[in-house]
């Protein structure tokens, strides 16, 4: 089987992450863009069991894209012209202060992806940098929007923050109350046949067999040990206590099949849940501990 890597950079991931959480936790606050992301029932298209881009990839995509598109276009750029001009003689503070380097331009760099930067862009339009204008950055940004590397920034971005906010089961199950709650209302006679198949009854996902990938994403997360009870179920110490990947939003109440939504626990604690509510838990093991053991 092959090894699959994710390359960190951390270039605003916590930030971008940090974002995720707040809309999730102040979902009152956030109404106007959650309506967006679920523009034309949007989440019909999260009916389909475990789809490797899962529907938390989605959700984080869009908070990104919306984020980079608000945040790229707010360049100073008469006191970075003054920048470039006063410095102009001095290659090394130039080099510092990079003021012709926009915020895309270093977001697509440290992320190794190929790019037109906006210095080439202008001088490929006639222009330098000092005689660069608001609408040149507009211009800019509004071909670059449109283009494969951005698209692959996107990904990147949205790659890197899954890896961290996967680890958060907290976070997990509000993002996926919040689905629910789309789910339910979800009318079998209003969707097109496409979707009908995925679905029990009005507003219930039919329960899907749970892929050995997404099992073993989830079982390494919460690293063999039982969600609720943090009794241990990897089968090193026992094997009489099985595994069982619970869906943190039961399916009857509106859950999705989907990575985000499941949870190991213990036999004991699975039945125990079974009447439906939606719990998990923040108790992770202390991998790492200041006390001296040796």
């Amino acid at each position: 089987m092959r090894n699959e890597f994710v390359s960190l950079q951390y270039y605003e991931a916590y930030s971008h992450a940090s974002a995720v959480r707040n809309i999730l936790y102040n979902h009152s606050y956030y109404l106007h863009e959650l309506s967006e992301f679920n523009v034309d029932d949007n989440h019909l298209g999260f009916a389909r069991p475990f789809p490797r881009r899962s529907a938390l990839h989605e959700f984080i995509s869009f908070v990104i894209d919306n984020i980079l598109r608000e945040e790229f276009p707010e360049v100073d750029l008469d006191y970075r012209k003054q920048q470039f001009l006063d410095f102009k003689s001095m290659p090394e503070a130039q080099e510092d202060l990079r003021p012709h380097i926009l915020p895309v331009d270093d977001a697509l760099a440290s992320h190794g992806i190929e790019y037109e930067s906006f210095e080439t862009w202008l001088t490929g339009n006639g222009k330098n940098f000092a005689d660069a204008e608001e609408t040149d950055v507009e211009e800019f940004l509004e071909e670059l929007f449109l283009t494969e590397q951005y698209d692959q920034l996107l990904k990147r971005y949205t790659d890197e923050v899954f890896f961290v906010v996967f680890q958060n089961r907290k976070l997990l199950l509000f993002f996926n109350v919040l689905m629910s709650w789309w789910m339910c209302e979800t009318k079998l006679v209003e969707i097109d046949e496409e979707y009908r198949s995925y679905f029990k009854r009005d507003g219930v996902l039919k329960r899907s067999r749970i892929p050995e990938w997404v099992r073993r994403a989830v079982f390494f997360r919460d690293r063999g040990k039982c969600t609720i009870c943090r009794s241990d179920i990897s089968g090193t110490v026992s094997i009489l206590n099985s595994k069982h990947f619970d869906h943190i939003v039961p399916l009857s109440d509106g859950g999705l099949n989907d990575v985000s939504n499941i949870q190991l626990l213990c036999e004991s604690c699975n039945l125990r849940k079974s009447a439906g509510e939606a719990i998990t838990s923040s108790d992770y093991e202390a991998w790492y501990r200041m006390e001296d053991d040796s």
